[in-house]
């Protein structure tokens, strides 16, 4: 095989590879509501600000933990010293003051022993407060999720407007061309051709204007996702009604109904506020605690000549102590604080008590609403679907006799409108059917996903 051979098979072979890849990569492109959750789930913005705060919450978790923990603390000095000898009695002619250094360390231990339920109860707080923390990161997700939903039916709901115009601009620039022909062969007048040349006009500031919208929305989208803006996606047009996460698995009986985690944080906080009640009345007991202390002290003097042991019996360089035993401490009066902490917290637990039954009832309201919203969904998308079926078919037939002289423009342009009309109320509506979906899940007990609360 001679080189040319070889060149042209190589230059065959890699035009045909990159248009491959091309038609991989444009499939690839086109995006649906499934493939899009499963991107959100990834590390994105909004994932990575759900985590910063959960562990935010648990490490203000770690500091009330803190207060049921022993306490142990270390402390070092080191400082300059000058003794005076004048009083020491010492023998005429010694020196009358002395410098050196002193170092010394303590090893101090303080641990609670008993406090009349007081430190028990701080530790259930601080269980609730971590069961508190994990709901409120359910909740957010759910709030993500949802957010990148709506974003992602916005923008698809945009991208459709912009299907329609550019079907809009196709069909009327056919017409124009048409009635232009028709026009110059003295078949129509100038009124039907300035009023399709009109049409055109109008056709193709829509299309402009809808992909400006589509644009911005699919910008949006991407910064949700945390997608670079050079990227070029689309959305998935067809088919979205099979996606998965349209599919129907609310509870179907009651005892299938689960607390969402707006309940169960509403729960969590009743309980906390419960809990905080007899933290607060555990303030007017006395607290036994154990201290324990260790520590050593070295000085070391120099009265200008190097000797320091002639002195050693008044100096004391090295000095070594400890202790054990236990502290009782009671607070007797402090201004009514304690008092008014424990009012507040009456208060408090009052206010989530009516709180968690209020929003307990609500629910119930919501499920009943919610199902009613989401089967009305259902019919007004079926009703969409089939009503844009139909249109299709009337707006073909309309262009066919129109060109056979059966039929006006007025009655070809009518026709189409309708047909887009009902193309944009279709997606409308799918974008209705996924609000709802939504809203029936999270009323159900279930995520903005369709999963059951862990």
């Amino acid at each position: 095989m001679t080189w040319k051979k070889i060149l042209s098979v190589s230059i065959a072979l890699w035009f045909f590879m990159s248009h491959i890849k091309t038609v991989h990569t444009a499939f690839a492109k086109e995006l649906s509501l499934d493939e899009i959750l499963e991107m959100a789930q990834g590390d994105t913005t909004g994932k990575r600000l759900i985590e910063a705060s959960y562990h935010s919450q648990m490490a203000e978790t770690m500091i009330y933990r803190s207060a049921a923990l022993p306490q142990l603390n270390f402390l070092y000095s080191a400082q300059k010293s000058s003794l005076s000898l004048l009083d020491q009695g010492l023998p005429p002619g010694s020196p009358e003051r002395m410098s050196g250094n002193e170092y010394s360390w303590r090893l101090n231990l303080e641990a609670p022993v008993f406090s009349f339920g007081r430190i028990g109860t701080l530790w259930q707080l601080v269980n609730l407060r971590e069961e508190l923390s994990s709901y409120d990161r359910e909740r957010q997700t759910d709030d993500y999720f949802r957010h990148i939903i709506q974003s992602y039916m916005a923008a698809l709901l945009a991208r459709a407007r912009a299907h329609v115009a550019s079907l809009n601009l196709k069909h009327s620039q056919s017409t124009f061309d048409f009635i232009k022909t028709e026009f110059e062969g003295g078949s129509i007048g100038k009124t039907g051709m300035l009023r399709a040349q009109a049409e055109h006009l109008l056709a193709q500031a829509n299309h402009e204007r809808a992909e400006t919208e589509s644009q911005a929305s699919m910008r949006q989208l991407k910064y949700n996702l945390k997608i670079s803006p050079e990227k070029d996606l689309t959305l998935k047009l067809e088919d979205q009604e099979k996606s998965c996460f349209f599919r129907n698995n609310l509870p179907k009986h009651e005892v299938s109904i689960t607390e969402g985690a707006e309940l169960r944080l509403a729960s969590i906080r009743q309980k906390i506020t419960e809990k905080t009640i007899d933290y607060r009345r555990s303030s007017y007991f006395p607290t036994l605690a154990l201290i324990a202390n260790a520590g050593a002290s070295v000085r070391t003097h120099d009265d200008g000549t190097g000797n320091t042991a002639e002195h050693a019996d008044i100096l004391r360089n090295n000095r070594m102590s400890y202790f054990a035993g236990l502290s009782l401490s009671w607070n007797l009066f402090d201004g009514m604080r304690t008092t008014s902490e424990l009012h507040q917290a009456l208060a408090d637990a009052s206010t989530a008590s009516l709180q968690l039954e209020n929003l307990r009832e609500q629910k119930k309201i919501d499920r009943e609403r919610a199902a009613d919203s989401l089967s009305a969904s259902d019919k007004v998308l079926n009703a969409s679907r089939e009503g844009m079926e139909a249109m299709k078919i009337v707006a073909e037939q309309s262009e066919l006799d129109f060109k056979g002289g059966n039929s006006s423009l007025t009655e070809l342009l009518e026709a189409r409108r309708d047909y887009y009309r009902v193309i944009n109320q279709y997606y409308e509506a799918l974008a209705e059917k996924a609000s709802a979906t939504m809203t029936a899940r999270l009323a159900y007990g279930l995520t903005v996903l369709g999963e059951s609360q862990p």
